[in-house]
């Protein structure tokens, strides 16, 4: 092995350690796993991004609706159509990274349940993992 290629071994080992590397290819990852994480805490856990219920229960008059719609009332997953859940899709602005659903409805949820449109802590470490994987491939396939 040459002198560069154990130079170059011995970066590879220190960038694994750098959790700022999921900065550099954030925005790819995002536009794809950010909607489907949090799509998964609504609809699936009825969490927000503390992790925390968005609401335990429907109210009566809109548990009734969803019950004979065969929808499930113990906590508010707001997924009745699923046009919210399904539009929505990630937004660059600059060096951030928000959601948006095309639904008219959709500032009003966002005002209305805290928290809905962020990803938990435990959904986020799974994209920065795999975001660091895919980093150090990139490094390794390129010496």
């Amino acid at each position: 092995m040459t002198i560069f290629a154990n130079k170059l071994d011995k970066l590879i080992i220190k960038l694994e350690e750098l959790p700022i590397l999921a900065d550099i290819v954030a925005d790819e990852v995002m536009a794809k796993e950010f909607p489907a994480k949090v799509r998964h805490q609504i609809k699936e856990e009825g969490e927000n991004d503390q992790g925390q219920l968005i609401q335990e229960g429907y109210s009566n008059y809109w548990g009734t609706i969803r019950s004979v719609a065969g929808l499930q009332i113990e906590y508010v997953d707001l997924y009745y159509t699923g046009k919210f859940l399904d539009g929505l899709t990630t937004v660059e602005s600059g060096d951030e990274y928000t959601l948006d659903s095309d639904v008219g409805y959709f500032q009003d949820l966002k005002d209305r349940y805290a928290g809905i449109m962020g990803l938990q802590e435990d959904n986020l470490a799974l994209i920065i993992e795999d975001i660091r994987k895919k980093l150090i491939k990139e490094f390794r396939d390129g010496r």
